[in-house]
């Protein structure tokens, strides 16, 4: 209660408070009204305050920064926790902001390297290539004459990240308490799942680490680079790289880039993807189209190592069984291997399940996987549905991989 009072004091946590607060009493409202409204008006009041609230807080992250964005695009992802109409419109916030003041953003890296820019760099960009709720990029060149991008951490960003999550540890904490999703959602694991992710982006230096971890797996793998770190000049805050020319990777098909080979670029990708999960046991959780770069000879460039999840072996092995189960269409095996996964919720029957997913795998009737099918809406607003009538639920531990694959899937 002491922390509470303190917090109220605060502007920032006092409007992100209240604005949840309004949620949920929105939501306790409707069910204490519904039982007077036909089924159908019922249902679509309920999606008209889904959309109504993801617009506010869509409106509220670009506005704010800070972790607000981050936790738009973490729950965007947990289906089994928010509707549709809230994951279509989180779905599409992007985590980009307004970059801090230049002068901001050089006396931060002139601390960090205790020295002064024009000492440091033949030359720095003063406007940023990239700029984020975290932080932000800028192009430079180093006095040995390599082309180097220099990532700066906002200054002041702590703070708000430490008062964000404050504000996000007393909402989940009611959550649990006075709503129905603490009864079949660990809110508490999901909320320390992101506090551990978010944390680690703090520190410029694992981010590093990351990075060359990732580029010593993909030394001998074809296709694929990323940036070299110069760690003379990195610190938690500040990160120094190699700037690696290139455009994202959904831009091949619309600048039209002929010279790339997309059939070989989609098979890179997918391939390095499946190595990270049931080879390496370690992921890019962030593969959206701005941290995959192509080059001009169709070389796929991973970037922003500052998110980067793990994969226990006893998961990679049941991941692998479920892609063996899916493979031979064996419903019983695919319904074990989401149990084993922690897929599946505890009140889960299974022997149901496995009935009602055999009903799906035999609309593939001619034997094989159609992924012009699969990519259709029809079928996955299908799949959405069922999702939502079964016991499923996604692991708490489990949210960035899930996230991570459903990105690389849309690409």
């Amino acid at each position: 209660m002491r922390e509470m009072m303190r917090l109220l004091f605060n502007k920032r946590f006092r409007t992100t408070f209240f604005m949840f607060v309004g949620f949920f009493i929105q939501f306790w409202w409707l069910g204490k009204t519904k039982r007077f409204l036909h089924k159908e008006t019922a249902s679509k009041k309920y999606k008209a305050v889904y959309t109504s609230q993801a617009a506010k807080f869509a409106r509220a992250a670009v506005e704010k920064g800070g972790l607000i964005i981050k936790l738009g695009q973490f729950v965007s992802s947990r289906v089994d926790i928010l509707p549709k109409e809230y994951t279509d419109i989180l779905s599409q916030l992007q985590d980009s902001v307004a970059p801090v003041p230049t002068e901001l953003a050089v006396s931060r890296i002139e601390e960090e390297l205790s020295g002064k820019i024009a000492n440091l760099f033949t030359s720095f960009n003063q406007e940023p290539v990239a700029a984020a709720s975290l932080g932000q990029v800028h192009r430079a060149v180093l006095k040995t004459g390599e082309d180097v991008a220099v990532k700066v951490m906002r200054p002041g960003i702590e703070t708000i990240v430490a008062l964000d999550l404050s504000t996000l540890k007393v909402l989940t904490s009611l959550a649990s308490r006075f709503t129905k999703v603490g009864q079949f959602v660990d809110l508490k694991d999901v909320y320390q799942e992101f506090e551990e992710v978010i944390t680690e982006e703090l520190n410029y230096l694992t981010e590093g680490k990351n990075l060359e971890v990732f580029k010593e797996s993909f030394d001998e793998f074809p296709g694929v680079a990323t940036p070299k770190v110069y760690w003379e000049l990195t610190t938690s805050k500040v990160l120094v790289m190699e700037f690696i020319e290139g455009i994202k990777i959904n831009e091949v098909v619309l600048k039209g880039q002929a010279s790339i080979n997309k059939k070989k670029l989609a098979s890179i990708l997918y391939l390095s993807y499946l190595k990270q999960l049931l080879e390496d046991g370690v992921f890019h959780a962030d593969p959206h189209p701005g941290n995959l770069l192509v080059k001009e000879d169709g070389t796929l460039v991973y970037i922003d190592f500052g998110m980067v999840g793990s994969i226990s072996n006893h998961m990679k092995e049941n991941m692998v069984k479920l892609a063996m189960s899916i493979y031979l269409k064996d419903a019983g095996g695919i319904v074990e291997a989401f149990h084993e996964l922690g897929f599946l919720r505890k009140t889960a029957d299974k022997s149901l399940l496995a009935k009602n997913v055999k009903v799906i795998i035999s609309s593939f009737s001619d034997g094989s996987f159609n992924f012009e099918r699969i990519n259709n809406e029809r079928f996955l607003e299908e799949l959405r549905e069922f999702l939502y009538e079964q016991p499923f639920q996604i692991p708490s531990r489990m949210t960035f991989l899930g996230k991570a694959i459903m990105t690389v899937f849309s690409i």
